[in-house]
């Protein structure tokens, strides 16, 4: 059974977002059934260790599709996975009591004792083989709107090739934003509940005779069960550029491809589990948003929170003794 949260604020700020972006939900369906038909889908569907994207922002989307009647409902989630363990607690909580701590400036040098340590825990908790996999989910966007906060991580990649020029377009944050990780399906016309259908293998695009870039993707999607993808039940569906999603055609699938934890090695996971963003890493991506679209609204708080998080990560790639180990390209200094 997979794990996912939903925060207080969360949940009300996202049954809002329903009332105000879900308006042609079939009649007697209210917000709060579609939210909690949907946590209960990813919840029963999917496995404990579930990844729903490869990006090492782990940000992921889910649309919620309904066609009933003459009613045409898509509703997408933005949530993001981490990895959580009681040590990652600690240290989230440990460094917003020090930001809350009534120090100047001047006493800048006396964190330095509890960075270091955090910092210990930190390259401790990154390392941690037995994390839970924990989605949370946070707000509900408009079908065509793209993900402001993305890792610039892969494209960089690419552009080491003169060749991939369109394959980047393909991949800016505005064309990944059109194809959602997942999808909740209604099981039947008259039924609330909902099945979880995933994103499987690679999207499917296509590029015109001038070069022009098709933002209309094709992707396969198959439906999640709580011991993973279920063998030969596929669904093709097209996305456009205006957030649009169709039905295309039922594939045929061969065997799951994911590999169940109990069939491998103890503490082994695969590379996706191992770019999973800590608790201190989930952190400073919320920080990081702050700082590039709400700095004007920061609180005093958050600042201190911002610059405390960025030693501890200078602190912990100093102290790693794994050969190679350096601050990875996706947490990027804001000068603070």
């Amino acid at each position: 059974m997979a794990h996912i949260e939903v925060s207080d604020d969360a949940r009300a700020h996202i049954l809002q977002r329903i009332r105000e972006r879900g308006k042609n939900l079939p009649l007697g369906l209210t917000p709060q059934a579609v939210l909690d038909a949907c946590v209960d889908a990813v919840k029963t569907q999917a496995p404990d260790d579930w990844r729903f994207t490869r990006q090492p922002n782990a940000h992921f989307f889910f649309s919620y599709l309904n066609n009933t009647g003459d009613r045409s409902t898509h509703i997408k989630f933005l949530g993001g996975t981490h990895r959580q363990t009681e040590r990652g607690r600690v240290i989230v909580a440990e460094l917003e009591t020090l930001a809350l701590s009534p120090r100047g400036e001047s006493d800048w040098e006396t964190f330095s004792g509890s960075l270091e340590s955090i910092a210990e825990q930190y390259l401790e908790d990154l390392a941690d083989p037995d994390a839970t996999v924990v989605h949370t989910l946070k707000t509900v966007m408009n079908p065509k709107e793209p993900l402001r906060q993305s890792s610039l991580e892969k494209q960089n990649l690419f552009a080491s090739y003169r060749h991939t020029g369109l394959l980047r377009a393909c991949k800016a944050p505005r064309n990944l934003a059109l194809r959602p990780n997942a999808l909740f399906l209604p099981r039947s016309p008259d039924d609330s509940a909902v099945d979880l259908w995933v994103r499987q293998g690679d999207s499917y695009l296509a590029f015109s005779a001038s070069l022009n870039i098709n933002r209309r993707s094709h992707c396969v999607f198959r439906r999640l069960t709580a011991v993973g993808v279920a063998p030969d039940q596929g669904a093709l569906w097209s996305f456009d550029e205006q957030g649009n999603a169709k039905f295309v055609a039922s594939v045929e699938c061969g065997q799951p491809t994911a590999v169940r934890k109990e069939d491998l090695p103890e503490g082994f996971h695969g590379e996706t589990y191992w770019t999973l963003p800590t608790a201190l890493d989930s952190l400073w991506l919320n920080l990081d948003y702050e700082l590039r679209e709400q700095f004007p609204i920061m609180t005093a708080e958050r600042m201190v929170l911002a610059r405390l998080v960025d030693s501890v990560y200078e602190l912990a790639w100093a102290l790693a003794e794994v050969p190679g180990a350096s601050e990875p390209a996706w947490f990027r200094k804001k000068g603070l």
